[in-house]
């Protein structure tokens, strides 16, 4: 994977405040007395137009040159990265005062292991070639951590599932937790029909594939369990006409011979709320945890110094829908 798309898991797009609340509160505070490459400042600290392009391309990378009509959709999505910026540089400076900043050491920890999927040498040259800079692609893997740290740390604490939320998600969703019919069976395989034959016949007198195997190296005994709707169309077929305990008719499939001794089914069925409690608590967190987010930082946004360049507003007044462009409500308690 390229490195310029990694970096669009650094985008926290689930957590996007609209970009209209960024500027309704900057209007007032837009200033030219910005050090020449930054596009904004965030109680002092800047954000500059590297970052914010890195960020943008991250999630929208071409080479092409944009159409007037895209023109519009660009200026959309750099104002979309320059509010999750701002957002995130409130984060941090919340981690710094709780004492909760992401470290270097921890930092290159996390470069390391991702440049681990990478051949020795090759990762500078990836970022070369996707004209993005080392120092800025750190700047955003920082980004991302912190923003991960801040959720744990400072939000998650604060979220409670209850029982009653579990059951009323799971009556409210029934098709997302329909589990799928499955089956368990031995899989014989091999190219001369009698090595099948014989194997798959031992195998159901004896019923150990490991005891079996050894005394039948020319053909391979598999054990699968598997939805039976990801199946090969034909083998799915042949398994669909057995019965626990049953061994198949030999079959033709994939260039060999195959038999099938079906050990256990089990048909669709609706889960009970025990079996989809973690999934459903792990979909209400999150979606706590993003209405928690926005309501915090919409409501540091009221209280920081937050300047913006005057030669990039304008540009980006153009992306804000009328509608949209009211000032957040009061804002929420901070999480301590």
């Amino acid at each position: 994977m390229s490195v310029v798309r990694q970096l669009s898991r650094f985008s926290f797009s689930p957590f996007f405040v609209l970009t209209a609340c960024l500027f309704a509160l900057a209007l007032a505070g837009c200033t030219d007395n910005i050090w020449r490459g930054q596009v904004a400042t965030v109680n002092g600290r800047p954000i500059t137009l590297d970052q914010v392009a890195a960020l943008r391309n991250s999630t929208h990378f071409d080479w092409t040159s944009p159409s007037m009509a895209e023109m519009d959709v660009m200026r959309k999505q750099y104002g979309d990265a320059l509010t999750n910026l701002v957002a995130v540089e409130l984060v941090k400076q919340h981690l710094d005062k709780k004492k909760l900043a992401v470290s270097r050491e921890e930092l290159l920890a996390e470069e390391n292991h991702i440049r681990s999927d990478y051949p020795p040498g090759t990762f500078e040259e990836v970022l070369v070639n996707e004209a993005i800079d080392l120092d800025t692609w750190r700047f955003l893997l920082h980004n991302h951590l912190s923003v991960l740290r801040f959720l744990d740390k400072v939000l998650r604490p604060d979220i409670v599932i209850t029982p009653e939320e579990v059951d009323a998600y799971l009556k409210a969703h029934p098709k997302e937790f329909v589990r799928p019919p499955w089956a368990y069976f031995f899989l014989v395989s091999g190219i001369k029909k009698e090595d099948v034959t014989a194997c798959a016949k031992d195998l159901d007198a004896d019923g150990d594939p490991v005891v079996v195997q050894e005394r039948h190296p020319d053909a391979t005994i598999r054990t699968v369990r598997l939805d039976t709707n990801r199946l090969d169309p034909v083998l799915g077929q042949v398994v669909a006409r057995l019965r626990p305990g049953d061994l198949s008719p030999l079959f033709a499939m994939g260039g060999e011979f195959h038999q099938v001794l079906l050990l256990e089914t089990l048909p669709e069925r609706q889960a009970e709320p025990d079996e989809a409690y973690l999934q459903i608590e792990e979909t209400l967190v999150a979606q706590k945890v993003q209405e928690a987010y926005n309501k915090w930082v919409q409501g540091r946004m009221q209280k920081a110094t937050i300047k913006i360049s005057e030669q990039l507003l304008p540009r980006l007044r153009g992306t804000v829908e009328p509608q949209d462009a009211a000032v957040p409500g009061p804002a929420p308690n901070d999480p301590s």
